[in-house]
This record gives structure tokens, sequence and C-alpha cells, in this order.
């Protein structure tokens, strides 16, 4: 047995909906034990249908996972552990910082959780208030404080940039205060509003492009300065600290997600599940099944990911499989503007690079046919 697979376990409660968030999650607490419930006979009935698996990492998102209760998180991962984890599986659990005390950590360390993920955003009031954040900055620190006493010492703080009215003086704030925490891994978002959220409203006092590829270009800098070497686009970490559920998803490898609005990869298909907590809660289980109603990938739209989301990693793609004129044309204009470098075989984005990937997998897909 050499395969293995992730999990992804979607927790769709949150005290508020922050004032950015557009992922799916609910601020109602009502259908919490309902749901946990439910996602146990999820897990339970998926479980039989992938023997030929070994599970390596298991992830818990929201929403936030953190406001389950000791109890509704024992039954999750009593399911959890029938799966076929190996010895090193990796547990990650996001956790908003206003959820979370010594004695949550402590709960959650005992039961298998092996690594927090903290949605710290920003490290100024002003800013967490226009985020519509719930915590502190003082209540962040004894956030910290709390997860290290009670013995976690992987963990990662989520920090945002491009805020409305932000200057650089307040990003490196943000980005100093994430450091002297010393977390053994750092992911810089860029702030995104769809017009559905609250903060939509701020659009206009967003900071210019110019102002951004500035903000990102010196966190990497600051990052690395740091010892906290970038593998990502928008994450970084100390060495063996990356997030190896994430690097699935950029690898290509498979991964099965549970709850609504959560997404699997898996036997070359894609699939989504609905965003509705009552139609979960209603079906929970047959995931395996509607993942084989949908249609497996074209090896065409297969290359097509893997140009893309190889592009996302530090290391970057293979150049043979998509070397046509054209494409090599493209490499040799990226590396001429010192968006990419290519070595041993492999094209490579920059920092620089990075920050227009969208735009440059664009054209390399086009140049390459795709």
């Amino acid at each position: 047995m050499n395969k293995t697979l992730g999990l992804y376990i979607h927790v769709p409660f949150c005290l508020s909906k922050c004032a950015y968030c557009d992922f799916y999650s609910l601020p109602d607490l009502s259908k919490k034990a309902a749901y946990t419930e439910a996602l146990c006979s999820a897990l339970r009935d998926a479980q039989s249908g992938v023997r030929e698996r070994r599970v390596n990492t298991v992830f818990f998102g929201g929403g936030t996972p953190s406001l389950l209760e000791n109890g509704e998180i024992k039954a999750v991962m009593d399911a959890l552990f029938a799966f076929d984890l190996t010895e090193d599986c990796e547990i990650s659990m996001e956790v908003n910082p206003a959820t979370a005390n010594e004695e949550k950590f402590a709960f959650l360390h005992s039961c298998g959780v092996n690594r927090i993920s903290l949605g710290m955003q920003a490290a100024s009031q002003r800013e967490l208030c226009l985020l519509s954040r719930r915590h502190t900055p003082e209540e962040l620190e004894e956030c910290v404080r709390a997860l290290k006493r009670a013995g976690f010492s992987n963990f990662s703080l989520d920090l945002m940039y491009g805020l409305p009215h932000q200057t650089m003086e307040d990003w490196e704030n943000s980005l100093q205060s994430a450091l002297a925490f010393e977390p053994a891994h750092l992911s810089l978002y860029a702030l995104t509003l769809s017009e559905r959220v609250p903060l939509y409203r701020e659009v206009q006092n967003l900071p210019s492009d110019e102002e951004c590829r500035a903000f990102y270009l010196r966190a990497v800098q600051i990052a690395e300065a740091h010892g906290l070497h970038q593998y990502e686009i928008s994450n970084f970490a100390r060495p063996s600290c990356s997030c190896r559920h994430n690097l699935r998803y950029w690898q290509g490898e498979e991964y099965l997600g549970f709850g609504p609005a959560a997404a699997s990869f898996y036997d070359g298909r894609r699939f989504t599940e609905s965003e509705s907590l009552s139609a979960f809660l209603q079906n929970p289980c047959g995931l395996l099944s509607r993942i084989e109603k949908e249609e497996q990938n074209s090896s065409e739209d297969a290359r097509a990911e893997r140009l893309m989301l190889s592009l996302r990693l530090k290391e970057g793609v293979e150049i043979a499989p998509f070397a046509t004129p054209a494409f090599l044309k493209e490499v040799q204009a990226l590396e001429s503007h010192s968006l990419a470098t290519c070595a041993d075989g492999r094209l490579a984005l920059t920092p620089e690079g990075f920050f227009v990937s969208n735009e440059i997998i664009s054209r390399l897909l086009l140049s390459a046919g795709l």
C-alpha cells in the first residue's frame, strides 16, 4: 500500500461573520450538535471505501472549528481514528483566538491534534475592528502563550495585507508582531473582497496594486530574514514545518472533503459539496458515490492543472511536458524580466513572478496549447 489520502473537515459555524469573509459559514450554533453527529456518520461511511489508502494529513477548517465542544471534538476524532492513519499523520486545526484558551489547547493536544493555524490577521486594534475580528492584540498574545504551554510548537499565524488605508508601517508592524511569537509557519494573504461582503464598501480605500506589490515583497524579505522560507505563493515555514495538507492540493494528491462546501479530489475526479448545511444534515453519507458520478479530468485538463498548481510552489514545474516553441519563448521572456528562473529542467517563479502569477499562468497555458 503506497497511496495516501488527506481529509478536510469543514466546520461551518462562527460566533459572527467577519466583514471580509465569503467562505461558507453560519453565525448560528444551534445545529452544531446535529452537525457533529452527521459529520461522524459521513466519516464512518467513507472509511470503509478507502481501505487501500493511508491517511497522512487531516485539516479542520471553517468557519471556526475551535467552536466545537470538547465532547464534539472527541466524537469526530474517534471517527477519524477509524481510518488507517500513518504514525506521523499531520492533524491541523484552525483556531480563532477568541475561542480558545489553555484548557482547550491542552484538550486538542491530548486528542491528537498536532498543528494549530491561528487567525491573527493583523496586529493593530484598528485593523482588527475593520475586519470585524473578535479578538484584541492582547488576547492574541495570550492565545499564543496558551497554545505553547499546552505543548504546541508547530503552529501557524495568518496575516492579511492590502487592507483599507493600510500603510507599509502598519504591515511591517503586523509582520514583526507575528514573528516575535516565533511561529513555525506563516501564511500571508492579500485581501480580496466579494461584492457580497460588508467590507466591499471600503473597496475605494484599498491600497494600489503597486503598494500591494511592495507589501508582498517586503513580507518575503522579512520572513526569510527570520528563518521562514517561502515554499508557496502565500506560505512560509521553518525547515520541515511546511503544511503537508495544503501541499496535497498543489502537488495534485488525493483528498476527501467533508461538510457543506467542502471540496474533494479522488480517483481523478473533482467534486464539491453544496453550500447548504440543511442538505448535508439530510444526507451526510455517500460522498464516494457522489464523487463517482463526476466526470474524470481529461488528460489536457490534468496537464493544465499540473501547470497551474505546480507554479504556486517555490520548486516550480517541469518544463518538458509543456515545451512548445511558444511556451519556451514565454519562459525566456519571464527569465529576462526576473519573473522566473530555470534550473535542472524546471521553471519556478520568483517573488516578483508570484505577485503576478495569475497573468503569467494564463499566458503559459495559452502558449502550451492548454
